[in-house]
């Protein structure tokens, strides 16, 4: 937003950056057949990792055939390998409604990952923490050198919108799943309180009057939602036969009314597509990253 205030990230094994990584998912089959997206991903267990759920399954293409995760990528350097997923879990209210309150999935390591450092913590915030508050993300926009880098930022949040934070903090296709943390350094205290999706744009007469940024808010039936789906799968015996597994599961829905779908991240390479919602005069447009 206004100035890009990204920089890449140097030593991408050092905390919290070790536990950020880059997601490939390819389909081979269905309407999105040889398309492949890359996003962003982060370790909140040994073997799952808590992306957006855009990046590996979509109403209208459905799930990812193959599903690769590379923890603290820094170029050509994989740090902690590549590692194959071997069960995908997504809310069925994403899955089946495209609900963007719920566009958020977990993705289930073949073997786990040692950082050294452990995870970060998700921390369940009140609405009143977003009117304003320091945030931090990093992610792999693949708008910058090759896409395989990890850049990182600060902004701030700018309110809530349902169950989706908006925020400043500058992003790109590529960095859909990227982490939303604040850091308390008085305290020394980071918490994961979201997960990048997109952005807006709001017009009016034709002009561009707003343009913000979402992720979608881990609050307590969300992060109850991880937690669950963590200690179920961190230390669950490997899928059967090899094959990529997928999971629908459900949560306590939020008090805000669902959000309309917006179209999935684009293949690797391409500009993501937009929505426009007219409501009354103004009109909005919706980016997924």
């Amino acid at each position: 937003m206004g100035a890009d205030d990204r920089v890449p990230v140097d030593d991408t094994t050092v905390f919290p950056f070790c536990t950020i990584g880059q997601i490939e998912a390819g389909w081979r089959r269905g309407p999105a057949a040889g398309s492949l997206r890359v996003g962003t991903g982060t370790l909140v267990g040994r073997r799952v990792v808590l992306t957006s759920a855009h990046c590996v399954v979509d109403p209208s293409t459905g799930w990812a055939d193959d599903v690769q995760f590379m923890p603290a990528r820094n170029g050509d350097r994989l740090p902690f390998g590549r590692i194959r997923i071997e069960r995908l879990v997504a809310l069925n209210a994403w899955v089946e409604g495209g609900d963007n309150n719920y566009d958020l999935a977990l993705l289930v390591l073949e073997v786990p990952v040692d950082t050294g450092s452990g995870t970060m913590p998700i921390t369940v915030r009140s609405p009143e923490f977003f009117l304003d508050s320091g945030l931090n993300t990093a992610g792999y926009p693949s708008e910058t050198g090759d896409g395989r880098r990890l850049y990182r930022t600060f902004g701030r949040s700018l309110g809530l919108e349902g169950g989706l934070i908006r925020h400043d903090l500058d992003t790109a296709p590529g960095q859909s799943g990227s982490p939303v943390w604040f850091f308390e350094s008085a305290t020394g205290t980071r918490g994961l309180v979201g997960v990048i999706t997109g952005s807006r744009e709001v017009t009016a007469a034709g002009a561009v009057v707003e343009v913000y940024n979402v992720a979608i808010r881990l609050d307590a039936d969300l992060a109850q939602w991880v937690a669950a789906q963590v200690s179920l799968y961190d230390h669950a015996e490997p899928a059967a036969g090899g094959q990529l597994e997928v999971i629908e599961t459900s949560v306590a829905p939020p008090d805000a009314a669902a959000i309309p779908p917006m179209p999935a991240c684009g293949a690797l390479g391409a500009a993501t597509g937009f929505l426009t919602v007219l409501a009354g005069a103004v009109q909005f447009a919706r980016r997924r990253r």
